[in-house]
């Protein structure tokens, strides 16, 4: 969402469940501490809120360590807010980002989805295929080949070795294979690099 939508959204703050009067989540995807005093060896200590700075995992998904009692926990920031704030009567177990940005925590961006939704977004599906893509083009190395038959007669080009997989339906490895020197032939050829 972009941010001059987000200046005119309404901050609404909801305790998170578990870590009530410790800290908050709103529907715009932070998460803060709440104000509070703590009795330690015979005095009060005063600890101020704030937002938390949430990190990325792994996976791409911000998250946020709350601590309880002396002990740690790492939760995803869509989570907390789709617990909060969006309604689950199916009791559906993803929370599914509408427009693919993991880092996009705005309650109007979630929604709860079975593993098949979530997977099925169309958002989803193009990113995958761009990037598979961009990936496949950028992979490939720009070594050209030549292809001869056994006796020697015909002879034919190519820019490279994933070009002539391509063309002709053949596997990669098994040529690059011959390229290389580690076999004498692949599907009845000889193939050299140029």
């Amino acid at each position: 969402m972009s941010a001059i939508k987000l200046l005119y959204m309404e901050e609404i703050w909801k305790n998170i469940d578990g870590f009530e009067n410790e800290y908050m989540v709103s529907n715009l995807g932070r998460v803060k501490s709440i104000d509070r005093k703590s009795f330690d060896c015979s005095k009060y200590n005063f600890y101020k809120g704030n937002v938390l700075k949430p990190q990325r995992n792994r996976n791409g998904y911000l998250y946020i360590l709350l601590s309880k009692n002396g002990h740690k926990y790492y939760r995803t920031i869509h989570r907390l807010v789709a617990n909060a704030f969006i309604r689950n009567p199916l009791n559906k177990r993803e929370v599914d980002h509408i427009d693919t940005d993991k880092s996009n925590n705005v309650v109007s961006n979630l929604k709860w989805a079975t593993r098949k939704e979530n997977v099925n977004n169309q958002i989803t599906k193009i990113k995958a295929i761009e990037a598979r893509k961009k990936n496949k083009t950028k992979n490939r190395k720009y070594r050209p080949i030549i292809r001869l038959s056994i006796d020697l007669n015909s002879r034919t080009e190519y820019n490279c070795i994933a070009d002539a997989c391509d063309e002709n339906n053949y596997d990669c490895s098994t040529i690059r294979k011959c390229c290389k020197g580690l076999r004498k032939t692949a599907y009845g050829f000889i193939w050299k690099y140029i």
